[in-house]
């Protein structure tokens, strides 16, 4: 039986990012969705629906897309990630935009 619990209580509010901006800085960063969805760790279709604003864009990927856009950033997510990512399917043509 599960206990009733309080209510936490709202500390921060956030001012989410826009699908339109979202692909915006990825335009400018000149990645696609597939790349961000396989360094950001979520699924690509997860990725249009932030695009597309069927889905709420949580805050963290404005810190994300911030870094990434640093001089070299995209570059040093690729290295810190790139032996960490393992894609288990065979060549997906969905992952490409």
């Amino acid at each position: 039986m599960l206990l009733a619990v309080a209510p936490v209580s709202k500390r921060y509010e956030y001012d989410r990012i826009t699908g339109q901006q979202l692909k915006a800085a990825l335009r400018d960063l000149g990645k696609t969705y597939g790349w961000f969805a396989k360094f950001y760790g979520v699924p690509r279709p997860r990725v249009l629906k932030w695009a597309d604003d069927r889905e709420d864009i949580p805050p963290a990927v404005i810190g994300w897309l911030a870094m990434a856009s640093m001089p070299g950033g995209a570059e040093m997510v690729e290295r810190a990630m790139g032996s960490r990512v393992h894609d288990l399917r065979s060549a997906d043509p969905e992952d490409s935009d």
